[in-house]
Protein backbone atom coordinates (compact mmCIF):
# COMPACT_ATOMS: atom_id res chain seq x y z
CA UNK A 1 0.00 0.00 0.00
CA UNK A 2 2.63 2.87 0.67
CA UNK A 3 4.69 1.51 -2.54
CA UNK A 4 1.24 3.08 -4.19
CA UNK A 5 1.10 5.80 -2.46
CA UNK A 6 4.84 6.60 -2.91
CA UNK A 7 4.30 5.81 -6.67
CA UNK A 8 1.64 8.22 -6.72
CA UNK A 9 2.70 10.86 -5.14
CA UNK A 10 5.69 10.42 -7.50
CA UNK A 11 4.10 10.97 -10.12
CA UNK A 12 1.86 13.84 -8.85
CA UNK A 13 5.33 15.54 -8.65
CA UNK A 14 6.45 15.08 -12.38
CA UNK A 15 3.26 16.16 -13.33
CA UNK A 16 3.52 19.27 -11.24
CA UNK A 17 6.95 19.82 -12.44
CA UNK A 18 5.97 19.69 -15.97
CA UNK A 19 3.02 21.81 -15.51
CA UNK A 20 5.39 24.42 -14.37
CA UNK A 21 8.30 23.81 -16.78
CA UNK A 22 5.23 23.90 -19.55
CA UNK A 23 4.01 27.19 -18.64
CA UNK A 24 7.80 28.52 -18.40
CA UNK A 25 8.23 28.24 -21.86
CA UNK A 26 4.46 29.12 -22.30
CA UNK A 27 5.29 32.43 -21.17
CA UNK A 28 8.71 32.87 -22.76
CA UNK A 29 7.59 32.12 -26.45
CA UNK A 30 4.98 34.33 -25.75
CA UNK A 31 7.13 37.04 -24.80
CA UNK A 32 9.02 36.15 -27.96
CA UNK A 33 6.63 35.98 -30.51
CA UNK A 34 5.77 39.75 -28.73
CA UNK A 35 9.11 41.30 -29.00
CA UNK A 36 10.69 39.51 -31.79
CA UNK A 37 10.99 41.48 -35.24
CA UNK A 38 13.57 38.76 -36.74
CA UNK A 39 12.89 35.41 -37.57
CA UNK A 40 15.37 34.17 -35.65
CA UNK A 41 13.04 35.44 -32.84
CA UNK A 42 9.97 34.02 -33.83
CA UNK A 43 12.05 30.32 -34.32
CA UNK A 44 12.93 30.73 -30.46
CA UNK A 45 9.25 31.61 -30.01
CA UNK A 46 8.38 28.19 -31.82
CA UNK A 47 10.97 25.97 -30.12
CA UNK A 48 9.28 27.52 -26.54
CA UNK A 49 5.66 26.74 -27.79
CA UNK A 50 7.05 23.15 -29.11
CA UNK A 51 8.81 22.44 -25.79
CA UNK A 52 5.08 23.60 -23.71
CA UNK A 53 3.48 21.12 -25.63
CA UNK A 54 5.45 18.49 -25.26
CA UNK A 55 5.68 19.00 -21.73
CA UNK A 56 2.21 19.32 -21.32
CA UNK A 57 1.37 16.24 -22.71
CA UNK A 58 0.56 15.07 -19.34
CA UNK A 59 -0.41 17.74 -17.66
CA UNK A 60 -4.59 18.39 -17.24
CA UNK A 61 -4.09 22.07 -16.31
CA UNK A 62 -2.51 23.31 -19.44
CA UNK A 63 -4.53 24.83 -22.33
CA UNK A 64 -2.85 23.22 -25.36
CA UNK A 65 -4.93 24.73 -27.59
CA UNK A 66 -3.70 28.08 -26.50
CA UNK A 67 -0.05 26.78 -27.22
CA UNK A 68 -1.12 25.69 -30.65
CA UNK A 69 -2.49 29.09 -31.42
CA UNK A 70 0.48 30.92 -30.44
CA UNK A 71 2.75 28.82 -32.63
CA UNK A 72 0.66 28.82 -35.15
CA UNK A 73 1.07 33.01 -35.07
CA UNK A 74 4.72 32.57 -35.27
CA UNK A 75 4.93 30.29 -37.79
CA UNK A 76 2.24 32.80 -39.52
CA UNK A 77 4.56 35.54 -39.25
CA UNK A 78 7.41 33.81 -40.66
CA UNK A 79 5.22 32.91 -43.79
CA UNK A 80 5.40 28.56 -43.31
CA UNK A 81 1.12 28.56 -43.69
CA UNK A 82 1.38 25.29 -43.77
CA UNK A 83 2.79 24.55 -40.93
CA UNK A 84 0.38 27.79 -39.15
CA UNK A 85 -2.62 25.86 -41.01
CA UNK A 86 -1.38 23.11 -39.46
CA UNK A 87 -1.34 24.13 -35.36
CA UNK A 88 -4.83 26.74 -36.35
CA UNK A 89 -6.10 23.14 -37.15
CA UNK A 90 -4.97 21.21 -34.31
CA UNK A 91 -6.03 24.82 -31.68
CA UNK A 92 -9.97 24.32 -32.89
CA UNK A 93 -9.76 20.37 -33.26
CA UNK A 94 -8.83 20.71 -29.09
CA UNK A 95 -11.59 23.34 -28.64
CA UNK A 96 -15.12 23.54 -27.26
CA UNK A 97 -17.48 25.02 -30.04
CA UNK A 98 -17.13 28.50 -27.60
CA UNK A 99 -13.60 28.92 -27.73
CA UNK A 100 -13.04 27.81 -31.45
CA UNK A 101 -13.70 31.45 -32.79
CA UNK A 102 -10.27 33.06 -32.41
CA UNK A 103 -8.90 29.98 -33.71
CA UNK A 104 -11.45 30.24 -36.65
CA UNK A 105 -9.97 33.91 -37.49
CA UNK A 106 -6.33 32.79 -37.35
CA UNK A 107 -6.79 29.87 -39.31
CA UNK A 108 -9.01 32.31 -42.26
CA UNK A 109 -6.27 34.76 -42.07
CA UNK A 110 -3.67 31.69 -42.50
CA UNK A 111 -6.02 31.14 -45.81
CA UNK A 112 -5.83 35.04 -46.95
CA UNK A 113 -2.49 35.31 -46.95
CA UNK A 114 -1.74 31.70 -48.74
CA UNK A 115 -4.09 33.29 -51.56
CA UNK A 116 -2.29 36.47 -51.77
CA UNK A 117 1.10 34.86 -51.84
Amino acid sequence: MSRKKKDKSSFDKENIDEAKEAKHYLAEGRSKLEKSRTNEGLMEAVDCFTIAIKKSATCQNINLNSIYHLRGQAFLRLGNYERADKDFNEAIHLSDEKSKIPYLNSLGKCKIEVSAG
